[in-house]
């Protein structure tokens, strides 16, 4: 509901900034990708939908999808999402505990590592350049590509935890230096 009814309340509210809707939405986006990716691993294919339920008359059942299709649609949601979210909240618990752009990051890490998994565990490499059609959007990806963002996405969320780190050290008037390792 907050996905599709936020438009609705930049419009209508002039102190909701286009700023704090993108936040929203990236974290939003995220958190429903991420339970999405839950279910995908723990019981493979999923009734899916993106369909908003306003009410009990509006429950209906929705059939099982493939895991790889959802999964590809859920790195495409995430990815249009990527460096939206916040770099870090004013309460460190909450920078921890929330979405920011670094555990997006980790996120697609795992989603590209999980996704050439799969197809290399099903001894799928007829897969070396895979084209697939997403909500309209066309995705292509192989094997090695996933495994290689996986690595950039986790080097990615990395760093921005590293930068998270070191804006709290600033505004709690601690000094610290960028080569100093944190515990993690």
């Amino acid at each position: 509901k907050v996905l599709q009814h936020g438009e609705e309340v930049l419009a209508r509210d002039k102190q909701f900034t286009s700023t704090e809707w993108n936040y929203i939405r990236a974290e939003m986006t995220a958190l429903r990708s991420l339970n999405y990716f839950y279910l995908i691993r723990a019981f493979k294919d999923v009734p899916f939908t993106k369909k908003v339920v306003n009410s009990d008359a509006e429950v209906e059942a929705f059939p099982l999808t493939n895991q790889l299709t959802i999964l590809d649609s859920i790195i495409l949601d995430c990815q249009r999402v990527e460096g939206q979210a916040r770099n870090r909240f004013s309460d460190r618990r909450d920078s921890k505990g929330m979405i920011t752009n670094s555990a997006i990051y980790a996120m697609l890490a795992d989603m590209h590592l999980w996704r050439a998994s799969l197809h290399e565990g099903r001894h799928d490499m007829s897969v070396p350049d895979k084209t697939v059609d997403v909500h309209g959007d066309s995705v292509s990806y192989t094997i090695d590509d996933d495994y290689r963002k996986a690595i950039d996405y986790a080097e990615l969320s990395q760093e921005r935890l590293a930068q998270q780190t070191l804006e709290e050290g600033r505004s709690s008037g601690l000094s610290m230096s960028r080569t100093e390792t944190f515990d993690y």
